[in-house]
């Protein structure tokens, strides 16, 4: 029989043995090499099946099924975008569903719709599918109501300014009239009308502008609100004869807009006249990055701005229309097409 003593010794001395033995032999041989194997994740969603070609008289409209097959184990949310490679004879005669939808794994079909005007004239042209795959969606405007959501606020300190949801069909637009003298800026004023809603945490914002940009100064787009001395602007706009994307802020007073021509924190880019225009604002801790696209699948990335705001604020959708004492802008209308958020947390 061993006493505790003697086990204790016993385990010290094969201890000491097993040591021994390790020293003795090169240490090289217990090194692993290191193996390099490519992983590769793969796009879990996939466009199966879709109309070869459709054929419509004016006054019509067509549903069909566009087939995606998720190859992933967990649900996904997807836009389907639809455009035309004409984007004049989009804008005054199509229509689309442009819809959100929930895709489970395996296989499934996804109703869409396109619609042509009564008065459309006879045309060939391209219809382009975006199939993007999104976050969470916290909030989504299609505007395809005849009357606005109630979590929206409306705002017009100056008056007559309207919000039509049916002067453009499936469209939010947003008009003024002269004398405009409309800003969202404080050495001049804050009458800009604009509509929005609470938002908090991180997020990403999306919306779709239309508008014809051609007399100064004429802005739209995206707006993050906390007071009238800290706030964000990602917008669309014509001014001293230049089509601009713009993405600027005030910041405790302080505007980034250095100068009519530039900015010194954001960006202020001229660019061709692209109608329409996409926008994506997203909001990570205190920085904010801004991003336009001319289809809304390829984003160019335009600055971040950091600007130190509550966890929750206000976001939207805006007109500028400055005239016509100082400038030539006696009306300006910007219509929306959807205002999406998503949340990031």
């Amino acid at each position: 029989m061993f006493t505790g003593a003697s086990v204790l010794k016993r385990i010290w001395v094969i201890s000491i043995l097993l040591i021994s033995a390790l020293m003795g032999t090169s240490i090289g041989y217990y090194i692993w090499k290191t193996l390099t194997i490519p992983l590769e994740v793969k796009e879990p969603l996939q466009v199966l099946n879709y109309p070869s070609g459709l054929s419509l008289y004016p006054g019509e409209r067509i549903d069909f099924n566009v087939t995606i097959q998720n190859a992933a184990s967990v649900n996904y949310t997807v836009f389907l975008d639809f455009r035309l490679n004409d984007t004049e004879y989009q804008s005054n005669y199509i229509r689309f569903s442009n819809d959100f939808y929930t895709v489970t794994p395996g296989q499934q079909n996804l109703l869409a719709w396109l619609s042509i005007e009564p008065d459309a004239p006879p045309g060939n042209v391209s219809l382009f599918i975006d199939l993007k795959r999104m976050g969470e969606t916290s909030f989504f405007d299609d505007f395809d109501s005849n009357t606005l959501d109630n979590n929206w606020t409306i705002i017009d300190p100056n008056g007559d300014s309207t919000f039509s949801l049916t002067s453009k069909p499936g469209y939010l637009t947003i008009s003024t009239s002269s004398p405009p003298d409309r800003d969202l800026w404080p050495p001049v004023n804050l009458y800009s009308p604009r509509i929005m809603r609470p938002v908090s945490g991180n997020f990403t914002i999306e919306t779709k502008v239309w508008a014809v940009f051609n007399t100064s100064i004429q802005s739209a787009g995206i707006f993050v609100w906390k007071d009238q001395d800290n706030y964000l602007r990602l917008e669309r706009a014509y001014r001293y004869g230049y089509q601009e994307v713009i993405f600027s802020a005030l910041i405790n007073g302080v505007s980034t807009m250095t100068g009519p021509e530039s900015t010194s924190g954001g960006a202020l880019l001229h660019v061709p006249n692209i109608n329409p225009i996409y926008f994506r604002l997203v909001k990570t801790g205190p920085t904010y990055s801004g991003y336009y696209s001319a289809e809304g699948v390829n984003w160019i990335f335009l600055a971040n701005i950091s600007l130190q705001i509550d966890y929750q604020v206000n976001a939207g959708l805006y007109n500028v229309n400055r005239g016509p004492i100082e400038f030539e802008s006696t009306a300006f209308a910007a219509s929306f097409d959807y205002f999406r958020v998503f949340a990031e947390d």
